[in-house]
């Protein structure tokens, strides 16, 4: 059931992504996972992660939520929002107070790109998050990684990551055309509409020639 409901969720939520490098991944390895967790299986059950992938040392952790939220559900689309806006809602799409991030557009859809260093009982470690709101749900993808690792497959392995949800290079084209062919026709009926007035105005300079020209004689 957990591979099922695990599968279905990547199948909805996620077109590609590939962690970079050796990772054990929820639904896939399982009995991997649960040992490098340290609890049953059978619990495995309880993360509601659309995507969770591990590698065997657990020091590198890549997660994706996926939520809807009133503000995910009034937004829509993050990519249809200034970057300026979306930097001043860093605190709120992220969860933490006074964040901070960067923005970064990926193939027409917009990201929040924050990093933040934490210490507690579970290590010293660097997290990494991606935020996007797309089909007016909230996805946060994390890469929690130890302080003394390397994060070189944080990027590559965003690079692959990829939703039927997100907006595409392709969709902007399209409207891009759209708007060119509108401006063209517009541009055409208002040449036919010059060359429209011209003619009447010609016509009626001209029929008052000829009155005139009958009148002197």
């Amino acid at each position: 059931m957990l591979n099922l409901t695990v599968s279905a969720k990547k199948v909805e939520m996620i077109d590609t992504l590939e962690p970079y490098g050796s990772f054990y991944i929820l639904g896939e390895d399982n009995k991997e996972i649960a040992e490098i967790l340290g609890i049953p299986e059978a619990d495995l059950g309880s993360i509601d992660d659309a995507f969770l992938a591990i590698n065997k040392e657990n020091t590198k952790q890549i997660r994706l939520t996926v939520s809807v939220t009133d503000f995910s559900n009034s937004i829509g689309n993050i990519s249809n929002i200034s970057n300026d806006k979306i930097s001043a809602l860093a605190p709120e799409l992220s969860g933490v107070e006074s964040a901070k991030g960067e923005i970064i557009e990926k193939n027409g859809q917009k990201f929040l790109k924050i990093q933040l260093r934490s210490v507690d009982s579970g290590g010293d470690y660097i997290l990494t998050q991606y935020i996007t709101v797309a089909a007016k749900q909230n996805f946060i993808l994390s890469f929690y990684t130890d302080f003394n690792e390397d994060t070189e497959y944080i990027e590559k392995t965003f690079e692959t990551f990829n939703s039927p949800h997100f907006n595409t290079l392709s969709d902007k084209d399209n409207d891009n055309r759209i708007q060119y062919v509108i401006l063209a026709f517009a541009g055409v009926f208002l040449v036919i509409c010059i060359a429209v007035a011209i003619s009447i105005i010609i016509d009626i300079k001209k029929g008052k020639t000829e009155e005139e020209e009958l009148i002197e004689e």
